[in-house]
């Protein structure tokens, strides 16, 4: 595991390393999971947040899956490159309907910039 303190006092996190593991699309596969752990009410109790999705296989179809890790289960969307946390629902795009706006230049935005 891999830490990186940050933060002063009471709200202080530790950015960590864990092993996670992803679902859907009628896979499963395992990943690694960059978190915010911080102390919650008890020093043997974490809270995890703003979790990112490291090392998943490259050969996962594109789709909705959950991420699980340290007793978190949540939804995961994988676009491209990215594994993206599902807080809401997805936009037209991502759903297959046309979108409204105007059509984006190729190369703009977060997919191509990580690529």
């Amino acid at each position: 595991m891999v830490d990186f303190r940050s933060g002063k006092g009471k709200g202080m996190h530790l950015n960590v390393l864990l092993t996670g593991r992803l679902s859907g699309m009628g896979h499963e596969a395992a990943c690694e999971v960059m978190a915010k752990r911080t102390p919650s009410h008890s020093p043997t109790v974490f809270a995890y947040s703003e979790p990112v999705v490291i090392h998943a296989p490259a050969d996962l179809p594109e789709g909705v899956y959950t991420l699980h890790f340290e007793n978190v289960s949540i939804p995961v969307l994988h676009k491209g490159v990215l594994w993206l946390v599902k807080a809401h629902p997805a936009p037209d795009a991502e759903l297959g309907k046309p979108s409204v706006g105007p059509p984006r230049k190729a190369g703009r935005g977060p997919v191509m910039l990580a690529r």
